[in-house]
C-alpha cells in the first residue's frame, strides 16, 4: 500500500475528455483493496497439483473503465513453487521508466527500506502543460504542423485488404554494431545516439517505399527534468517525423538535418497525437523508438525474477520498430512488431539487415550512396 499511496498517478482518473485532451480528476478516498490484492495458495496446494496459475492469467488482463475508474490493478499470488506479482497498468499513467522506478522501489521496501517522495508528481507536470497551452505555443505549434507536413502528398501504408487482426507478431534481432563504436561517433560528430538511430531508420524505411521522403511516428522521453527523476506517470511525448534526402546527400548533412527535424519536433510537442491528425494530410502507420538501455529482469527481494508477457500486443501501428542499448552484451536489440497480415516475417528479416546497414553506413561513409542504400530496395 505504501508503494501506491506514494505515487500521484495511483490516485488519477479521467474525469471527462475536453476535445482531444482528458481532464484528470483525483480519488484518494475509495479503498485500494479492490485494485491490489492477495492469495496465497501454498497451503491448499501440492507442486502436482498446482495448475491454477496458467488458468487465472486467461483472466487476469481485463479493459479498463477509463472514465473515473482507477488505471491500475496488482495481484500477488504464492503458489508452492513460486511467488507471482501481476500488475496491469494503463499506459496513460505509466512509461517505461516508471517500470524501472517500481521495481526498484519494491527492491527497497523489501530491504527495509522507505520510497522516496515525488519531487514533482504527474499531476502537477498536467497542470503546468495545461498553462502552456493557454498561451501561444500552441497555435504556434499547429502552424509548424502545417508547415512542415502539409505538402506531404503519399500516406505511407502497406495494403490493407486483409488486415483485420489488431495483434502484432513479434521478432527480436540483436544488431552486429558495438555501442560503444555508435557512442564515440556520436561524441565526435555533436549528435545524439538518438538522433543517429532515427536517422538510419529514416533511411530503411525509404527503401519500402522506393523514396527519399518519409513520414513516421516516434517518440522521446521527456524526462530530462530532474524533477521527475523518481516519479511514475507517462513522460513519453508523441512524435511526428519527417525526413528528406538525396544520394548525393552527405551523411553529415543528413545527420544535422535530422538533429534539426527532432529538436523542430520536440519544441513543438505539445500537441496531442490527435491535434497533429487534424493538421496534416495523412496517419502513417510505421513507428520508431529509440528506448535507450534495455531493461534488465528485475530483483525482488534480492532474489532475480523473471517478466512473463500475459496478453498480446495490441496494433497502434502495422509495424514498429523498438530499439534498445543491451548492456549485456555491448550492442543493440531491435524488436519489431509487425502485423502478419500487412507483413511476412520474411520481409521483416530484411528490414532488419536493412537497418543495419544504414546505421553502418551513416558512421563510415561519406553520402548516402556511398553505401548502396538506393540499391537495395525491396
Amino acid at each position: 500500500g505504501g508503494l501506491i499511496t506514494n505515487s500521484a498517478a495511483a490516485y488519477a482518473y479521467l474525469d471527462q475528455f475536453d476535445n482531444v485532451l482528458p481532464i484528470w480528476g483525483v480519488q484518494r478516498e475509495k479503498e485500494l483493496d479492490e485494485f491490489v490484492s492477495y492469495q496465497n495458495k501454498a497451503p491448499e496446494m501440492n507442486p502436482q497439483r498446482w495448475r491454477k496459475v496458467e488458468e487465472e492469467k486467461k483472466n487476469l488482463v481485463q479493459p479498463f473503465l477509463l472514465l473515473k475508474e482507477r488505471l491500475f490493478r496488482f495481484r500477488l499470488i504464492k503458489t508452492p513453487e513460486a511467488g507471482y506479482l501481476f500488475f496491469d497498468i494503463h499506459h496513460i499513467i505509466f512509461d517505461g521508466a516508471s517500470l524501472t522506478i517500481l521495481f526498484r522501489e519494491i527492491e527497497q521496501l523489501y530491504q527495509g527500506g522507505g520510497v522516496e517522495a515525488e519531487d514533482w508528481n504527474s499531476l502537477e507536470m498536467s497542470a503546468e502543460e495545461y498553462e502552456v497551452r493557454q498561451t501561444e505555443a500552441l497555435p504556434n505549434a499547429r502552424r509548424w504542423y502545417r508547415r512542415t507536413f502539409g505538402d506531404v502528398a503519399t500516406v505511407f501504408r502497406p495494403d490493407k485488404a486483409h488486415a483485420g487482426s489488431t495483434i502484432l507478431s513479434e521478432m527480436k534481432a540483436g544488431l552486429n554494431v558495438p555501442f560503444e563504436e555508435v557512442e564515440r561517433f556520436c561524441s565526435s560528430s555533436g549528435i545524439t545516439v538518438n538522433e543517429l538511430v532515427t536517422a538510419a531508420y529514416a533511411l530503411t524505411l525509404g527503401q519500402y517505399i522506393h523514396g527519399e521522403d518519409v513520414v513516421f511516428a516516434s517518440a522521446y522521453n521527456a524526462r530530462e527534468d530532474d524533477r521527475v527523476r523518481n516519479t511514475v506517470g507517462l513522460f513519453a511525448r508523441p512524435l511526428l517525423v519527417r525526413a528528406r534526402w538525396n544520394g548525393r546527400m552527405r551523411t553529415t548533412e543528413f545527420l544535422k538535418d535530422m538533429r534539426s527535424n527532432l529538436l523542430a519536433c520536440m519544441n513543438n510537442s505539445i500537441l496531442s497525437p490527435d491535434e497533429m491528425m487534424e493538421e496534416i494530410p495523412l496517419a502513417p502507420d510505421y513507428l520508431f523508438i529509440y528506448q535507450g538501455e534495455l531493461m534488465p529482469e528485475p530483483v525482488v527481494g534480492g532474489k532475480s525474477s523473471k517478466a512473463v508477457k500475459i496478453a498480446e500486443k495490441q496494433a497502434a501501428s502495422a509495424i514498429e520498430c523498438h530499439l534498445f542499448h543491451n548492456r549485456a552484451d555491448g550492442g543493440f536489440l531491435l524488436q519489431v512488431l509487425y502485423k502478419k497480415e500487412c507483413f511476412s516475417k520474411d520481409m521483416t528479416e530484411r528490414l532488419v539487415r536493412n537497418y543495419e546497414q544504414s546505421l553502418t553506413g551513416l558512421m563510415k561513409y561519406e553520402t548516402i550512396a556511398d553505401f548502396g542504400i538506393t540499391e537495395t530496395m525491396e
